[in-house]
């Protein structure tokens, strides 16, 4: 069983001048104690969320190397918005993870804070849809608008097809 760390989308990563990830050692093959080896003043204790339990295929055997999910995790929680955005789909599809929708809500918002335009679409469409979060015409759309102004051409297709 793999107990991943809790996170707020609302929380903001960075690192002080004198300490980067290269200068902090983390223990192998276990995210939760890397996330809880980081120095308190890297990283702002998680708000108060569930945790979810999961059990991953993935691992590496070798007590050396972390696995893929957990070089994506440990993205994520530093802020990458392509992990962000990985880790939410990993909820909302159930793979790797148990389906949890309101844990990939909070990792669509956190990846579309940071400016991805994928992850705003399909926040967009949790909003729409109120799946993970209520109902909210306005807040969906407003996503829609805002990654099809970056591009992204789902939300371009999307936008076309409900758009008067």
């Amino acid at each position: 069983m793999f107990t991943l760390p809790s996170f707020s989308a609302n929380q903001v990563y960075s690192y002080p001048a004198a300490t980067t990830p290269a200068t902090t050692t983390l223990p192998p093959n276990n995210v939760t104690a890397a996330v809880q080896a980081i120095p308190a003043n890297v990283m702002p204790a998680p708000a108060p969320v569930p945790q979810t339990t999961a059990t991953l295929s993935l691992l590496n055997n070798n007590d050396t190397e972390l696995s893929v999910f957990e070089h994506i995790m440990m993205l994520a929680v530093f802020g990458e918005r392509d992990a962000q955005l990985i880790l939410g789909q990993f909820y909302e599809f159930g793979e790797m993870l148990e389906r949890n929708m309101p844990s990939a809500v909070k990792w669509y918002q956190a990846a579309a804070n940071n400016g991805n335009a994928e992850a705003q679409y399909r926040l967009g469409l949790c909003y729409e849809m109120g799946d993970g979060v209520d109902q909210n015409s306005e807040k969906a759309l407003k996503l829609f608008r805002t990654a099809a102004a970056q591009g992204y051409p789902e939300a371009i297709r999307h936008l076309r097809q409900h758009e008067p």
